[in-house]
């Protein structure tokens, strides 16, 4: 399926990554991370095998289960992630939005592998992520490996290295990809790739960097077998900009982190982070820089991130106990500042 906007733009099955749409209520990373520098080199120890995603176009939730395996210390099925997602996205087209795996492993949680193991190559797409093929078991066990927030990392290197370094985990990054990259040269690095040439959309994890190659470590979902250096590859810094598209990660944020939860015009305003709690998203930010000098700030649930998620928050002293969709219709009708 060529896209109409880029004839260029081709749905692989080998691939299957689409660049989400832009949404304001995103959190981002960048506003809780420390801005510290990163070493020079680094790679994220991994013990779970590279996964294959054969012909089929799953690389979303493929990264994704690299991605929480991690976390989880266990072997992750991509299987249900791909399916749920794909119901949660109401259609069978091939590819998925990274954004909504994330949703998923965030909403339903995921399973480990041996409760559903990856089909060989022969399954066709519709059978693949059709939700009834899924065992209930992994459902019911879904529960127990849920992300407890989700948060979208700033396309910068020098972000993407703190995410991974100050974490210790891994992000997920979507990108356009171009024949030329399906043969990476001897070192695992991405090659030259023509600009007007045909490309996809592919989503993998980055488990690393090293500043002497300029290039960050990346696991593929294309098998063991794939690439000179046994499914991983290396990315080039400098293909950041222009090739990637989204860059995402979870986080298991600890049960409290207390900090200053104060603001005044004469200091930086700061988070009191924990499950319950408060992460700002720009609606508030916006108000809590008009705030006077130190108003005290509280505001903002994030546990679950999402749409229909009931928001908690008091702004000069007017409390707000409402989903996003009703603050945004309360604040039309001028009930809210």
């Amino acid at each position: 399926m060529i896209s109409k906007k880029k004839k260029n733009f081709i749905m692989d099955s080998s691939l299957g990554a689409l660049k989400d749409k832009k949404d304001k209520r995103d959190f981002r990373l960048s506003g809780i991370q420390k801005d510290t520098a990163p070493p020079t080199s680094f790679a994220l120890k991994d013990k779970f095998d590279v996964k294959n995603q054969w012909s089929r176009p799953s690389c979303t939730s493929q990264a994704q289960s690299h991605h929480k395996e991690r976390q989880e210390n266990v072997e992750i099925g991509a299987r249900p992630i791909m399916a749920w997602t794909k119901d949660l996205e109401n259609n069978t087209n091939q590819g998925a939005y990274t954004r909504n795996t994330f949703k998923v492993v965030n909403n339903i949680g995921c399973c480990k592998e041996k409760l559903c193991t990856e089909p060989g190559s022969n399954l066709s797409w519709g059978k693949y992520i059709n939700i009834n093929k899924i065992p209930n078991k992994c459902r019911k066990q879904a529960d127990e490996h849920k992300s407890k927030s989700y948060w979208r990392v700033d396309k910068s290197i020098n972000k993407i290295k703190q995410a991974i370094y100050q974490n210790n985990n891994s992000v997920v990054m979507s990108m356009a990809w171009y024949n030329e990259f399906n043969n990476p040269n001897k070192d695992g690095m991405l090659p030259d790739y023509d600009k007007n040439g045909r490309y996809g959309g592919h989503a993998v994890e980055c488990k690393g960097w090293d500043d002497g190659k300029k290039a960050f470590l990346m696991k593929n979902s294309w098998g063991a077998s794939w690439g000179p250096i046994s499914g991983y590859f290396y990315l080039p810094y400098s293909y950041i900009k222009d090739l990637v598209w989204d860059i995402w990660c979870s986080l298991d944020i600890p049960t409290e982190l207390p900090v200053d939860n104060r603001y005044g015009r004469d200091r930086t305003w700061s988070s009191y982070l924990s499950e319950k709690s408060m992460a700002f998203n720009p609606w508030l930010r916006k108000k809590i820089k008009r705030a006077p000098n130190n108003r005290e700030i509280k505001g903002l649930v994030y546990g679950h991130h999402s749409y229909e998620n009931v928001f908690e928050g008091a702004i000069n002293d007017k409390w707000l106990h409402i989903t996003y969709p009703e603050y945004l219709k309360r604040q039309k009708e001028g009930k809210v500042d």
